[in-house]
């Protein structure tokens, strides 16, 4: 009996010592971070979310007392890193960096199933904000406003075009979005060649009217070539631009949002700490600046807003999808 009882004490301590071994066996939610947070980008190097990570990331590691680091894993349209993120540990150690693209876009467009489910594999953390989307004109174009073009394109269905950079993109889904809520029926020409050629053929009078991000529309802007009509946000460099909300047509608000996200079972607390970091790290006025200039509008959502934004978001380019015959 007494030999019984020693080969069970020993077991008990091994065990026991095994268990001290394993990092964060005991660790409370209390500790966290107890080890550094990986931010993963699911795009390359020198992104807008990669970017926008970096800057974020010094004022992240101060409010949570813990080192913070920004990986990558590209591929997919992002869809190979947010599945990585999604099958991670659900401690608070690993969170997204997410988008339009990785949220929306990509799983509804995607014409395989994707590896991950947007709403039940992730808790969505905070939205930081978006970078606008714009319709331009010539400088030339007889169009002053987003109204008159309407009123004409109403009048003369078919006659006016829109490039974009490709069917299924943000802008594609804003033009289908102006024709369905507008009873207008504006061509879409797609460029697969970039926002250069789509500001190129409208310079050229090859097309009426073109749709791409605020940043790339900027600099022909400035130099007098183009003119904004109408934003899904506010454009911080050309002040005056309407936006979409003004105009009575929200549904087409479809700017380029980054967000962070972590994987859907993370304890409430984690999730709370790391929302109440990133609320500080956004309001933080040098951070701020940063991502302004960036041309990217700071609009910080918590949680539960975000959340109702995805929802909404997501069924509105649904109905514009299948409306626009680009989903079955």
């Amino acid at each position: 009996m007494t030999k019984q009882r020693q080969i069970l004490r020993m077991t008990i301590i091994v065990w026991a010592i095994a268990l001290l071994c394993i990092p964060g066996a005991f660790a409370k939610d209390d500790d966290y971070p107890a080890k550094p947070v990986k931010i993963l980008v699911p795009f390359g190097p020198g992104s807008a979310m990669d970017v926008t990570s970096r800057i974020l990331s010094d004022s992240l590691a101060k409010e949570l007392k813990g080192n913070v680091i920004v990986d990558y894993k590209a591929g997919g349209s992002g869809m190979i890193g947010s599945s990585a993120v999604a099958q991670s540990r659900p401690d608070g150690y690993t969170i997204l960096c997410g988008s339009i693209a990785t949220h929306i876009f990509g799983p509804i467009l995607s014409p395989d199933k994707p590896p991950y489910d947007p709403v039940k594999d992730f808790a969505p953390i905070a939205l930081i904000g978006e970078s606008p989307n714009v319709l331009f004109v010539s400088a030339q174009s007889p169009y002053k406003t987003f109204e008159e073009l309407i009123d004409y394109a109403k009048k003369n269905p078919g006659k006016l075009n829109c490039g974009t950079i490709g069917v299924g993109s943000a802008a594609h889904f804003i033009l289908e979005l102006i024709n369905m809520n507008l009873g207008t029926k504006i061509v879409h020409v797609p460029y697969k060649e970039g926002t250069g050629a789509t500001a190129v053929a409208v310079l050229g009078g090859h097309i009426d009217m073109g749709i791409m991000g605020a940043s790339a529309a900027i600099p022909q802007v400035k130099a007098g070539k183009l003119k904004l009509l109408i934003g899904t946000g506010k454009v911080a460099d050309i002040p005056g631009t309407p936006t979409f909300k003004e105009k009575k047509l929200s549904q087409a608000s479809i700017g380029t949002w980054i967000g962070y996200f972590a994987p859907a079972k993370t304890p409430k607390a984690v999730q709370d700490k790391l929302a109440a970091a990133f609320a500080k790290a956004v309001k933080d006025p040098e951070n701020d600046n940063k991502l302004e200039k960036m041309g990217f509008n700071v609009e910080y959502k918590p949680a539960k807003e975000f959340s109702e934004m995805l929802k909404t978001q997501t069924e509105t380019i649904t109905k514009a999808g299948k409306a626009a015959g680009l989903i079955k």
